[in-house]
């Protein structure tokens, strides 16, 4: 037998969810994977939360890679995906470019979390100088 609620009290606990809870979450631990989600918003928390964050991208490393395949990521976001290769699957040659500073700086940290140091560190793409006509 399975609990229902009446629907402006499904809608209270949804709101109070996402308004208290979910931004109170500071880690995140995801298939062996531990995650610094302190500074993600309640949205992506919830899909991390409910283990359906790079679910997609998670079955097709499963089923694709091995232990002995080097791996270049492009757009490494927050880590998840590289720290899964190197922890689940073995893999233990990875690198990974990241753009975007603010989402690097979140990688470097989910990376230091789990206490894998690469052999080629994330790095960032250089900066470009402004464009001058």
């Amino acid at each position: 037998m399975t609990l229902s609620y009446p629907s402006f009290i499904q809608n209270f606990l949804t709101r109070w969810h996402f308004k208290y809870t979910l931004p109170a979450k500071k880690r995140a631990t995801l298939h062996s994977v531990h995650l610094d989600i302190s500074s993600l918003s309640p949205l992506m928390k919830n899909h991390i939360l409910q283990d359906r964050y790079e679910f997609q991208e998670r079955r097709l490393v499963q089923q694709c890679l091995t232990k002995d395949d080097v791996i270049l990521e492009l757009g490494g976001a927050i880590g998840f995906i590289g720290l899964f290769c190197r922890k689940v699957i073995g893999v233990k040659h990875h690198l990974t470019v990241e753009p975007n500073p603010n989402t690097l700086a979140m990688l470097r940290r989910n990376y230091a979390l789990n206490q894998i140091t690469a052999s080629s560190p994330p790095t960032t793409m250089p900066r470009r100088s402004p464009c001058r006509h």
